[in-house]
């Protein structure tokens, strides 16, 4: 019996190890299509819009596709008013990936352990503070797997696994893992969620923030260097 279920174990690893390497060669493909052509001026979108694109766009209705990040660097930017649906593959990725990171932990160049429960390593938030162009979406998201671009995300966003963005106006509901640079209104993560700057609202098992104006609810709250259970607050 223990043999057969760790056969099939090992089976869905693999399963899901070859499902992981199909996206990336898939969103690597589209990033290279994408970058193929030196950037052009904006192109408008009044009614649906492909993502991810090859062009600063503005899409002013509906946007499908992929993920709308712009590559995978900061060259160019995509502004979504109305409704963005997405497959959210990287998120698909960086949800199981970030649970294993975010518990055991990981040193950065200083030699400071990073994880879930820590006082440092928010979000990358000195890298994701200087974006050029980013992505902006204003309005309903609903992500399969994630939001994991450079975003500033203004209205309700959906996540079915992550999400790692910028900023966040309004309300946004993750699966598992929230990581931003700022939230701005009520953020709710399955099992973490970790900002560097909030005000409002954060529900989770665990939350964790370095500043802000805000009310936490879980089981593992952290504002600054005060760590209280259950419920934490802080107002300045």
């Amino acid at each position: 019996m223990i043999m057969i279920i760790t056969s099939k174990f090992n089976l869905m690893k693999e399963i899901y190890l070859c499902f992981c390497l199909l996206l990336v060669s898939l969103l690597i493909f589209s990033s290279a299509c994408a970058q193929y052509e030196k950037v052009p001026d904006t192109v408008v979108k009044k009614w649906i819009g492909l993502t991810p694109v090859n062009k600063h766009t503005k899409i002013k209705a509906l946007a499908v596709g992929l993920t709308p990040a712009f590559g995978f660097a900061d060259e160019g930017y995509i502004n979504i008013n109305g409704l963005n649906l997405e497959l959210g593959a990287f998120g698909i990725i960086a949800g199981p990936y970030g649970l294993m990171y975010g518990f055991a932990g990981v040193k950065d160049s200083s030699g400071h352990k990073n994880n879930f429960f820590s006082s440092y390593g928010y979000a990358d938030a000195s890298e994701l503070h200087y974006i050029k162009y980013g992505t902006t979406i204003n309005g309903l998201s609903v992500s399969g797997g994630g939001i994991t671009v450079i975003s500033k995300n203004n209205g309700v966003f959906i996540n079915g696994l992550a999400s790692l963005s910028y900023i966040t106006n309004g309300i946004q509901v993750s699966g598992l893992i929230n990581a931003l640079y700022k939230c701005n209104g009520i953020l709710i993560g399955g099992i973490a969620n970790k900002v560097q700057k909030a005000n409002g609202l954060m529900i989770g098992l665990i939350n964790n923030c370095q500043s802000g104006n805000l009310v936490q609810i879980g089981l593992f709250n952290r504002i600054g260097h005060r760590v209280i259970p259950f419920i934490n607050c802080r107002f300045q």
